[in-house]
């Protein structure tokens, strides 16, 4: 058998591949640790935003009957559009307003009711659409 030669400071083959392996795989973690991060924030801010948004526009419209916009008693008011009651959350009084109120998403790409709506962050406002017992949530530009 030939011994292999080793010089002083140098690295093996194996310690070469192990080396390469370590790398790979901090790598991957760091990929996944940034995934996972990327998922917590999706399920963040904006979504219980929404969530909130979805439960007073239920609450206000006594389940999807009547006016989203709270202290409208409903009927033939004003946000009637048509083809239902439309009312904008306000994020700070946690309401239903008739009006646009400033924008208020937190990220660029914010998720409600299974689609996807892109905006620059602080743009964009949750309106409701109440017709038929059922309440409907758009992410709209705000003011």
């Amino acid at each position: 058998m030939e011994r292999l030669r080793q010089r002083r400071g140098s690295i093996s083959s194996l310690e070469l591949v192990l080396l390469i392996g370590i790398v790979g795989m901090v790598f991957f973690f760091v990929f996944e640790g940034f995934s996972f991060l990327e998922s917590c924030w999706e399920h963040g801010n904006d979504r219980l935003t929404v969530n909130t948004a979805e439960s007073v526009a239920y609450v206000n419209s006594n389940q999807g009957s009547e006016c989203v916009v709270q202290g409208c008693s409903g009927g033939a008011c004003s946000h009637f559009n048509g083809s239902g009651y439309v009312g904008y959350f306000d994020v700070n009084r946690n309401t239903y307003v008739g009006f646009k109120p400033k924008g208020y998403n937190e990220q660029r790409v914010v998720k409600i009711q299974g689609k996807k709506v892109s905006g620059d962050i602080g743009t964009l406002v949750i309106r409701a659409l109440v017709k038929d017992g059922k309440v409907e949530l758009d992410w709209v530009k705000g003011k």
